[in-house]
């Protein structure tokens, strides 16, 4: 039938970690294919997942103070309106990617994400394909008194007695996350109520000029160069050239 049998050997280098991995993924076979996240992740287009598998309801940006105030969510770095949406979406249990460029404050809030989980009582795997971002992560939770709650298990050359060292720190520890007390609760619910009252008031259509507070000082400010006319001589006893006491007229171009 043309088969030949040749002998040889095979001398290498051979990571134990990547059998544990291959051996991980045999065991657990059938709890990975029924995955519908894996499946859209492995198949893509060719996944036959209904369109909207994974569509869920945002929190109303208008709504997220009212919905998840910030003072009664488990934040540890601050957070904006957009940021919180999207803590509060995972914390729910829902998938989606995070996407932003650089500086727009992703691994804050992936942070904070990771903290509002635990809290939930939730287990969190963070991978990456770069170390460097592990240790931003890992960093992070460092600083805000999380770190005994993170294994960190990046790096080849980890060796199992650190990892037993730090499972021994996990189990004897008792980390004490910072925590605000309850008067500066209250006072920053009281803030951010005063400062979302101020934002709905600048931002809200007056008459008769059918325009905001916001619209109307920015309007304002493009006509700082707009030449004023002044009244005429001889009304009520302004001398030629000055303005009446207390009183002037802008051009007819002021709210065009």
């Amino acid at each position: 039938m043309g088969w030949t049998v040749s002998s040889r050997a095979v001398i290498s280098l051979f990571a134990s970690h990547k059998e544990s991995m291959y051996q991980d993924r045999l065991d657990n076979e059938e709890r990975v294919v029924s995955s519908d996240l894996v499946r859209a992740l492995a198949l893509g287009p060719d996944n036959g997942l209904a369109p909207d598998r994974f569509d869920f309801e945002e929190i109303d940006l208008d709504r997220v103070d009212e919905l998840s105030p910030p003072e009664d969510s488990p934040l540890v770095l601050d957070a904006d309106a957009s940021q919180r949406q999207a803590i509060a979406a995972a914390v729910a249990g829902r998938s989606f990617v995070l996407d932003g460029p650089l500086g727009t404050g992703k691994s804050q809030t992936v942070t904070n994400l990771i903290v509002g989980l635990m809290h939930a009582g939730r287990t969190v795997l963070f991978v990456s394909e770069k170390a460097v971002a592990l240790d931003v992560m890992l960093n992070r939770l460092k600083a805000v008194g999380l770190d005994s709650y993170v294994l960190a298990l990046h790096s080849r050359n980890t060796v199992r007695q650190a990892i037993a060292r730090e499972l021994g720190r996990a189990l004897t520890e008792k980390p004490q996350a910072p925590r605000l007390a309850d008067e500066a609760v209250t006072r920053a619910g009281e803030t951010r109520q005063a400062l979302s009252a101020s934002a709905d008031a600048m931002n809200e259509v007056r008459q008769p000029l059918r325009r905001t507070l916001h619209e109307a000082i920015g309007r304002v400010g493009q006509l700082s160069e707009v030449p004023v006319a002044y009244l005429g001589p001889g009304s009520n006893g302004a001398s030629p050239g000055r303005p009446p006491s207390g009183r002037m007229c802008w051009t007819p171009r002021t709210w065009r």
